[in-house]
Order: structure tokens, then C-alpha cells, then sequence
């Protein structure tokens, strides 16, 4: 099992109609791909977070438009085989960690 740090972008939304389209189509035009992403929202607002190929251009354009909030979050490859997530939950249990929030994706690995 390998781990790393990455970089997870929040981004801060109105809760309206377009607005998740906005963020998304802004990263497209500027050729950022979005490797992963997580939305929750409230009657009155959304945060999307989202893993990106280049973070730092990511957060450089949305604050343009948009509060947004750098994170470092642990991304850790396992197997993809039956019981892969667990084994990986028995250590985050074993070593007494609390899990706020969780990706899952799958990635090329030539990156």
C-alpha cells in the first residue's frame, strides 16, 4: 500500500442553479482535469472539493471568482481486489484516526 500527500481544493458555492457547472467549466477551459470530487451542500450553500492534476493553476483561477480553500489530504493506492477499502479502514480503526470524508478513483499510473 502506497500513500502520499495531495493537494484538495474546497470551493465555496452558492447554492443556485449553474454554479457547479461554473467551477467545472472553468478547470476545463483552462486544461485542469479533476481527478476526484465531493459535493455537500445546505439549503443555502455548496462546498465542492475536488483533487485536480495541477492544484496550485486550479486555485489560482477559481479565486477569481470563488472562496477557495487549499488542503493537504493523504491518498493512499491499494489493491483493487475484495477487501482492499476495508484493510485499509482496519489500519485508520487500529491507529484511532478520524475519517472526515473519503474518494474513491481509480488513476492512470503513468503520473
Amino acid at each position: 500500500m502506497n500513500n502520499m500527500k495531495v493537494k484538495q481544493l474546497s470551493i465555496f458555492l452558492q447554492n443556485k442553479k449553474g454554479s457547479l457547472y461554473d467551477v467545472l467549466e472553468t478547470l476545463s477551459e483552462h486544461d485542469i482535469n479533476i481527478r476526484a470530487l465531493s459535493l455537500a451542500d445546505t439549503s443555502d450553500f455548496g462546498i465542492l472539493r475536488v483533487v485536480v492534476d495541477n492544484p496550485q493553476k486550479g486555485e489560482k483561477i477559481l479565486e477569481e471568482n470563488y472562496l477557495v480553500k487549499t488542503t493537504d489530504i493523504v491518498a493512499i493506492e491499494m489493491t483493487d481486489s475484495p477487501g482492499g477499502l476495508s484493510s485499509v479502514l482496519k489500519t485508520i480503526k487500529e491507529n484511532n484516526l478520524d475519517l472526515e470524508y473519503l474518494y474513491a478513483f481509480t488513476h492512470d499510473k503513468k503520473d
